[in-house]
């Protein structure tokens, strides 16, 4: 028989523990309902990371032959996890969803020359490694970002800027 403990503290007496025991238990009882975590060597790794937007943090876990979308913010963040499936070279599709987000639509990752991903285009929001965002909404930068359209859906020429996009 399985026993697991799993303790947290915080320091103010609205600090909501049960809650982060709870999201613990969602990231456990997930991999262990899909028994088979990859390898570091499996093709789908490359996918692997966080990335940011102005909705939220995204993470992208391959597992077996599929990537998963969760988002880490949520306080059970993989009870409702965002499946994709392979379609061809760098783009997955959303196969299983909630029913409240995007299923059917696209999801795109683009690499640099060394191979690191330099964006991923989340059902036509696109999403930043967290150097590359942090410095594209900063304030020094806002002007360029406008410029750029470096948060509109991809693909669009007359794209509205997205929310936030004005560096404000």
């Amino acid at each position: 028989k399985e026993q697991l403990i799993v303790a947290i503290f915080t320091n103010a007496i609205d600090g909501e523990a049960a809650n982060f025991v709870s999201g613990v238990y969602s990231i456990i009882n997930f991999f262990k309902e899909k028994q088979k975590i990859i390898p570091l060597h499996a093709p789908l790794n490359k996918y692997f990371g966080r990335f940011y937007c102005l909705w939220g943090t995204i993470d992208f876990i391959p597992v077996g032959d599929k990537i998963y979308a969760v988002h880490p913010d949520e306080i059970l963040p993989f009870s409702e996890v965002t499946e994709l499936s392979h379609v061809q070279d760098n783009r997955f599709r959303i196969t299983d969803d909630n029913g409240y987000c995007h299923y059917g639509e696209e999801v795109s990752f683009d690499f640099d020359n060394n191979g690191n991903i330099e964006r991923v285009n989340y059902a036509g929001v696109n999403c930043y490694p967290k150097e590359t965002f942090l410095n594209m909404i900063s304030k020094e930068n806002s002007d360029l970002c406008q410029k750029k359209k470096c948060l509109c859906r991809r693909g669009e020429a007359n794209a509205r800027p997205a929310y936030g996009e004005s560096g404000v």
